[in-house]
């Protein structure tokens, strides 16, 4: 069944590329009624060692560190765009994947026929947006883009950082996905852009509808602006009004005990001795609704002297060898002080700097031994495990404390460090090899009937855990 997929789709490829010339293939501004594009892959991963629990985030105290653990995927990808109308654009993608997986559950669990599985297949739509374009007249692009939509900010992130979108704000986790930088919206997008031969300036705002995790239906509203200068320096900034207005009240901000704080303390006195006969307190809840702001900059030296063929410059750098980047983020704005409650919110959102990750990039040049090296480091500031085990369980705004979700005690490792050393080579046209080294927000993958064994919590976290992950890649 595993090899029936990719079969299929070289077939629909080579059928489609021996079509009528009316149809196009990776032109984003083809006129021709359905352009389609699209890639087969597999890909071979091992966590060389990684950090699991008994059962999940469900049950957590019998952890322990394993290695050696075999994972991948097999894979094709779809999309088809359609442009009816010189003004108006449909995109939409989907995806199959077949999981390949070698998990370290129980043993119970591990040879059980129905919870032991490790293929398992999954299909999902990737984009459905429609964009309507009121002005594309040079220097000038006015559109509006609505539906279910990839974007990406920082054009040189190639794993870590984006992380305005790719957060939570209360708790603060952070989310990612091998070759996949960026973020999938729903809602509408209004674009403008600016360029000409000096500078490209853009600015997008958003209203977004929260669909991935709870609390669903929320609207956020946020904006990013970005400016290139004389394609050497290109630097940006966004908000984002995290659940600004809740569809439900009662799930964004709970009003119950575990997610109470006391906000003022007064004394009951005894009226006829003036002895303080107890403390009555007022409370206020924890909110997932809060802001998020975010700045990030790349210097590329050498931009102005890029796209010369031949030239020395052009043959060892290529097209993006010797930029450096980086990215900051402050996930939630907003301090709240902790809770006397053991277990649930002992140290509060009382540090800025907790809830401040950060990234730094450089892409190293290498004579085009490869089209792509880039090799990333990330900050985790926070003390609380980078995990959305509370959220999604429990519905509370709260962090997963080490007894109620995490393997290891998390101040034994703040902060915590992640990296990526990211490869990538173009073989012949179509083919490409991608290879990443590191330690990113990768979690295990469980098969769907396997839920109440799933760790929220990302699988590498000591200094010492990290992983590969090689793909073959198939574009058409």
């Amino acid at each position: 069944m595993r090899f029936f997929l990719t079969g299929a789709v070289l077939f629909f490829y080579s059928m489609t590329c021996s079509a009528a010339p009316g149809i196009g293939f990776e032109d984003p501004e083809t006129t021709a009624l359905l352009s389609l594009s699209g890639q087969i892959e597999f890909d071979m991963a091992e966590m060389l060692k990684a950090r699991t629990s008994k059962g999940g985030s469900s049950n957590t105290f019998e952890s322990k560190t394993v290695d050696h653990i075999w994972y991948g995927h097999a894979g094709g990808m779809l999309n088809l765009r359609s442009r009816p109308m010189e003004w108006f654009e449909v995109r939409t993608g989907f995806e199959v994947r077949q999981y390949m997986t070698t998990l370290p559950l129980i043993r119970e669990a591990r040879y059980d026929p129905y919870f032991g599985q490790s293929y398992w297949n999954s299909f999902h739509m990737r984009e459905a947006q429609g964009i309507v374009t009121f002005v594309n007249d040079e220097p000038v692009l006015f559109e509006l883009a609505f539906g279910y939509m990839p974007y990406k900010y920082n054009p040189e992130v190639r794993d870590l950082g984006e992380f305005l979108f790719r957060s939570g704000t209360y708790p603060l986790y952070l989310l990612g996905e091998f070759d996949r930088p960026f973020a999938r919206l729903t809602g509408l997008r209004t674009g403008l852009e600016v360029k000409n031969s000096v500078i490209d300036a853009k600015i997008d705002v958003f209203g977004l509808i929260e669909r991935d995790i709870r609390p669903f239906n929320d609207i956020s509203i946020a904006m990013i602006a970005g400016i290139d200068f004389l394609k050497m320096v290109n630097a940006g900034a966004g908000i984002d009004f995290s659940h600004l207005i809740p569809m439900d009240g009662r799930l964004t901000t709970i009003e119950e005990d575990k997610n109470q704080y006391v906000t003022d303390s007064s004394a009951v006195l005894d009226s006829l001795t003036g002895d303080t006969l107890y403390w009555e307190n007022d409370y206020d809840y924890y909110t997932f609704s809060g802001t998020k702001l975010m700045v990030r900059a790349t210097l590329d030296p050498f931009g102005r002297l890029r796209g010369n063929d031949g030239t020395f410059i052009q043959e060892f750098l290529g097209e993006s060898g010797g930029k450096i980047y980086g990215e900051f983020a402050v996930i939630g704005l907003k301090d709240y002080p902790g809770t006397t409650s053991d277990g649930y919110n002992p140290r509060g959102y009382l540090d800025i700097r907790e809830r401040s990750p950060w990234m730094v990039g450089f892409t190293i040049p290498l004579w085009k031994i490869f089209d792509i090296c880039a090799l990333e480091v990330e900050r985790f500031p926070s003390y609380f495990p980078d995990s959305y085990f509370r959220p999604v369980i429990n519905g509370y705004p709260l962090p997963t404390a080490p007894q109620g979700g995490s393997v290891y005690d998390s101040t034994t490792y703040v902060p915590r460090w992640n990296w990526s050393l990211y490869l990538k080579k173009r073989l012949v046209r179509n083919f490409s090899l991608i290879c990443q080294i590191g330690r990113n927000h990768q979690r295990w993958e469980y098969h769907p009937a396997q839920q109440s064994n799933y760790d929220f919590e990302t699988a590498m976290v000591k200094p010492d855990e990290w992983g590969w992950r090689l793909v073959g890649r198939l574009s058409f």
